[in-house]
């Protein structure tokens, strides 16, 4: 089951899984990518994403940590 998503650390407004295609540097074909991204378009986060992860589970886990989060 995959863990709740936290709010965006910058705005708190929704954040959401996005599905994509990306092509890394050390290989020609794509690969399926999961990134969590914020849905207020105001906020300056809105839509980034260049981090993405190969499951939705590594996705959530690096939206989900914060500062706070000691040692993890």
């Amino acid at each position: 089951m995959l863990e709740k998503l936290k709010p965006c650390p910058f705005c708190g407004a929704k954040a959401v899984i996005h599905h994509d295609l990306r092509y890394p540097k050390w290989s020609d074909d794509p690969v399926s990518a999961s990134e969590v991204i914020c849905i207020n378009y105001e906020c300056p986060i809105y839509k980034a994403d260049n981090t993405y992860y190969l499951s939705d589970e590594d996705a959530i886990k690096a939206w989900n940590r914060r500062a706070s989060n000691e040692n993890l």
